[in-house]
């Protein structure tokens, strides 16, 4: 059906319709002052829909200019340098759109809306082949976080987005200032698509920005839940990477070795001298520890999975003040790296991850 150069003051209404081949309106410019511009909700087309070639709609009302609410697309859906328009809702609406093809949202397309509902609406919608969207300009009159509305959107492939081709940063971006609430399934869709493709490590880093979104637009509203998405965050990137608890872990024991060698130095530590041989009544007399042996005591202090050192060769920690303040702060490094130890085992096998 190829309805080219239209020049529509009332609308195209299809909806409900079948189309054997091709649905073809490019360069068409359709406006409807009352109501919507372009309506193909549930159409079934066995072809592609061409909505492309400067292709104009500007309509009104809350359910959108353009409407492929429902719409079966056997081929592709090619939108590129098309200007749709409404100053009271969504430019398009694609709730629940089947492609068997690419979606072109790209190459100079450009949707403008108002209100809450988004501007471009995909919720629901399955694109069996590549989403482009690289040159796109969305715009919302009202509120930029209302520009998108993508829950539920699946596609092959890795979305394309960004123009320097940064695609994974340019989609976390978009779903991070244009969508108006957390959902995870977006993210859980963008990290399939890169790991279908073998990005393990661009897998890790979506996730790590799911999680990171989650706790900063106020998805987790529980403190405690709060509390340990923090903490999880900060020692183990949310729990995609666990090295970060052995990097504290090793700061603890250096920080255990810094804290020996300054009290130590001020009489906390030191080492009982031999008696002279033979001489069982002679008092046994104290000596500063070497630097080596500083600073075993210091990674016994940090490392509770080592033995402490014992006897009459070792460094002991002495009845001073001073001493009690080592003693004091083995406690506290010992709990810490216990701690952190616990972390990165619930890191690495997996436990604290969620989505």
């Amino acid at each position: 059906m190829l309805l080219d150069e239209l020049d529509a003051s009332s609308g195209v209404m299809l909806a409900d319709a079948v189309v054997g081949g091709h649905l073809e309106l490019p360069g068409a410019s359709v406006t409807n002052s009352r109501d919507a511009a372009v309506v193909l909700d549930r159409i079934a087309v066995a072809g592609n829909v061409y909505l492309n070639r400067s292709f104009r709609a500007n309509g009104v009302g809350q359910g959108g200019a353009v409407r492929l609410v429902g719409a079966r697309i056997q081929g592709r859906l090619n939108c590129r340098t098309a200007t749709i328009g409404n100053l009271r809702g969504p430019a398009m609406a694609a709730d629940g759109m089947q492609v068997g093809g690419d979606a072109l949202l790209d190459d100079g397309f450009t949707v403008s809306g108002a209100g809450t509902r988004g501007t471009l609406r995909l919720e629901g919608a399955r694109i069996d082949g590549r989403l482009r969207c690289v040159g796109a300009r969305v715009v919302n009159e009202i509120d930029d976080i209302h520009r998108w509305r993508i829950d539920g959107l699946t596609y092959r492939g890795v979305p394309q987005i960004d123009p320097q081709e940064n695609h994974r940063a340019g989609w976390l971006a978009m779903l991070r200032t244009a969508t108006a609430a957390y959902t995870a399934q977006p993210y859980q869709q963008l990290a399939s698509a890169f790991r279908a493709e073998g990005h393990d490590g661009d897998v890790r880093a979506i996730l790590m920005q799911q999680r990171h979104d989650q706790l900063q637009r106020g998805a987790l509203t529980r403190v405690g839940d709060r509390v340990w998405a923090r903490t999880t965050g900060v020692l183990l990137g949310y729990g995609y990477q666990p090295w970060r608890a052995l990097a504290y872990l090793a700061g603890v024991v250096l920080l255990s070795i810094v804290l020996v060698f300054g009290l130590g130095g001020l009489g906390g530590l030191d080492r009982p001298a031999e008696r002279t041989a033979g001489d069982s009544t002679a008092p046994v007399t104290r000596v500063s520890c070497s630097v080596v042996q500083t600073i075993g005591v210091g990674i016994d202090l940090g490392t509770p999975f080592l033995p402490a050192r014992s006897g009459n060769r070792s460094c002991e920690v002495t009845d001073s003040a001073t001493g009690d303040l080592l003693t004091i702060a083995r406690w506290m490094l010992q709990l810490a790296a216990w701690a952190l130890a616990a972390l990165f085992i619930t890191g690495f096998t997996g436990i604290v991850r969620k989505t």
